[in-house]
C-alpha cells in the first residue's frame, strides 16, 4: 500500500497556480478591504457596550465584568487593526496524536503572540 502513504514535500500542491491567483487578486482584495474599513470607520460610531448588573454574590463574574483586560479579549473592536493568525507551529508530517511541541511551540507561543506586550508590525494586516 505504498500509494496510501503521504510523502513529505516542501512544495505545496498546485502551488504555482495558487501563487498566480493570489498575485492576480491581491491588489483587488486589498483595495476592497481598505474601502470597507474607510466606509466602516465613517459610518460606525463607537457604540457603548452594554454592561449588565450582576448580583453581589457572583463576585468572580463581577470581577470579570469590570476587568478591562477581559473586556479587551471578549469584546471585538472594529477600529483596531486586524492581527494575522499564527500557524507556524503546525507540522503536517507529525503522525502522533499529540503534535510535537504542542505546549511550548503551540499554546504558550500563541498566548505570547496574541496577548503579549510586544508590538510587532508584522502581526497586523493594515
Amino acid at each position: 500500500m505504498g500509494f496510501v502513504k503521504a510523502r513529505r514535500s516542501d512544495e505545496m500542491p498546485l502551488g504555482t497556480c495558487a501563487r498566480a491567483i493570489g498575485e492576480a487578486f491581491a491588489p483587488l482584495v486589498d483595495e476592497m478591504a481598505k474601502s470597507e474599513r474607510a466606509r466602516g470607520a465613517a459610518a460606525t460610531e463607537a457604540t457603548e457596550v452594554y454592561v449588565p448588573d450582576i448580583p453581589a454574590f457572583l463576585c468572580a463574574a463581577r470581577m470579570a465584568r469590570d476587568s478591562p483586560y477581559v473586556r479587551s479579549v471578549l469584546v471585538h473592536d472594529e477600529r483596531k487593526p486586524r492581527m494575522k493568525p499564527r500557524l507556524s507551529w503546525y507540522d503536517a508530517t507529525d503522525a502522533s496524536w499529540v503534535p510535537r511541541g504542542w505546549y511550548e511551540d503551540g499554546i504558550k507561543a500563541d498566548l505570547r503572540y496574541y496577548f503579549g506586550e510586544e508590538d510587532d508590525a508584522s502581526k497586523t494586516w493594515t
